[in-house]
């Protein structure tokens, strides 16, 4: 139910957002994961933490191309974007917003998690979403788009087994940095996590960014 209701609240911040937008049939709305990056990273830093740094990035029901469509509002897809202050040893959430500048996200790290459907995978990818209210993606490290990510998994055929025996399967992927997956890693880098499911299955690949090696979680 709380689930139920985290959702209704997303639909209803988005689409508030977007009523009655005029520019809907003249700009391109659908975008990548790094496409608004420094927008949304300028507004971290000017309504949040003038230290803000990208902690993740959570794209929600991305498609097959690693892209999100801002115009549709359901069922929800969109990019969320993380940011960590260690100043405030706080982190904030933040959108994008169809014809208009990004805005925060009124979501919590547990509640993020929450909306992973699938128990096993809530456990293991919870495990890596904690770690980001402590570790951020350094500003060295060379950020691989959404696209090249689903490329990648589009090119391994544990994947695309599972997607030819489900073809109504959704697509979660998070940007995190790669010492919340492998703490041990001296890599400044950013790996995606792919999460491919149904109602009843699913499959989780880590892209390690660095190695170009998929594992399958």
């Amino acid at each position: 139910m709380k689930k139920l209701s985290l959702l209704f609240i997303i639909l209803l911040f988005v689409s508030c957002s977007e009523e009655n937008n005029p520019v809907r049939d003249i700009i391109d709305s659908q975008i990548t994961a790094t496409e608004r990056i420094d927008e949304v990273k300028a507004e971290a830093v000017s309504s949040f933490a003038s230290d803000a740094k990208l902690a993740g990035i959570y794209g929600v029901n991305v498609d097959d191309n690693g892209e999100i469509d801002l115009s549709v509002l359901s069922p929800l897809n969109t990019f969320v974007y993380i940011f960590r202050s260690e100043l405030k040893g706080e982190i904030e959430f933040y959108v994008p917003v169809f014809g208009a500048g990004p805005e925060k996200f009124p979501i919590s790290l547990s509640e993020m998690i929450g909306l992973i459907n699938d128990s096993d995978v809530k456990d293991k990818v919870g495990i890596i979403l904690d770690a980001l209210s402590t570790v951020s993606i350094s500003s060295s490290a060379t950020i691989y788009d959404s696209d090249w990510a689903m490329n990648e998994i589009m090119s391994d055929a544990r994947a695309t087994t599972f997607l030819g025996s489900n073809s109504t399967a959704k697509v979660d992927m998070f940007l995190v940095p790669s010492k919340s997956i492998e703490e041990s890693t001296f890599t400044d880098g950013a790996d995606w996590i792919v999460h491919l499911y149904t109602s009843s299955a699913s499959k989780v690949f880590w892209i390690n960014t660095g190695t170009g090696i998929i594992t399958e979680f």
